[in-house]
């Protein structure tokens, strides 16, 4: 990855080793997995990019994997970010839930977001409020043609 960054600006390291340990459900494999990753991937990443100049990183798992279940969930994923230019957290309403003085170097340590007190349209109906807005934009397209062409119905070219 460290060679990489003389060629590209975005590098993405995928390493399945803590989520294989949650799926087995070992608590220490997890930790010594987080710690190797730490040691071997994003300190020297990090390092190198500090020594490159302006630069973001961040380091996130692509989904949770609690040991307790042992299998894969939906929901927010824990993420750090470090690099120059980065002053504040925003939660989903757009609130700064923390900040830095603009130009000032420091660490802005925050939890996780706080979560949207109500229930989005997405979550109340699921994929049904995409699909009926779909076959909805479908009748809509249907009958603006079938109108505009006096009620002949129009076949498209092959």
């Amino acid at each position: 990855a460290i060679d990489a960054l003389k060629q590209t600006d975005i590098i993405c390291v995928h390493v399945e080793a803590p989520d294989e340990a949650s799926h087995e459900g070992h608590t220490e494999g997890k930790i010594k997995a987080l710690e190797e990753i730490d040691r071997h991937i994003v300190g020297p990443l990090h390092r190198a990019l500090r020594e490159q100049g302006d630069y973001r990183i961040l380091v996130t798992p692509d989904h949770p994997t609690p040991l307790r279940t042992k299998t894969h969930s939906h929901g927010i994923v824990p993420l750090a970010v470090a690099g120059t230019g980065i002053s504040a957290v925003i939660d989903s309403y757009g609130r700064i839930e923390s900040s830095l003085i603009l130009g000032k170097r420091g660490i802005i340590d925050s939890g996780l977001p706080r979560m949207i007190e109500h229930r989005t349209v997405f979550a109340r109906y699921g994929y049904w409020c995409y699909f009926s807005l779909l076959g909805i934009l479908a009748a809509l397209v249907n009958w603006c043609a079938v109108t505009r062409t006096g009620g002949k119905r129009v076949m498209l070219p092959k």
